[in-house]
């Protein structure tokens, strides 16, 4: 994964870098979405807080796991 990537979701998909799918789950609470998708097979969770602008991701896959957080650059 590269030190940084853009990130755009709405609620039928996600793009994640270079990697884009469709939104397998699309849950809002309060001011918090998560957002769940299996590009390529691999597991994408995007949990974000439109308040802040602030989020957190996690992907697992074959070839391993990451995570990390985003934030909206304006």
């Amino acid at each position: 994964m590269p030190q940084s990537f853009a990130v755009k979701f709405d609620r039928s998909t996600i793009t994640f870098g270079s990697i884009a799918a469709d939104v397998a789950l699309w849950n809002v609470d309060n001011t918090m979405i998560g957002v769940f998708a299996r590009p390529n097979g691999w597991n994408l969770q995007v949990v974000f807080d439109v308040t802040t602008g602030k989020g957190t991701w996690t992907l697992d896959g074959i070839p391993g796991n990451a995570s990390g957080t985003i934030a909206v650059r304006q």
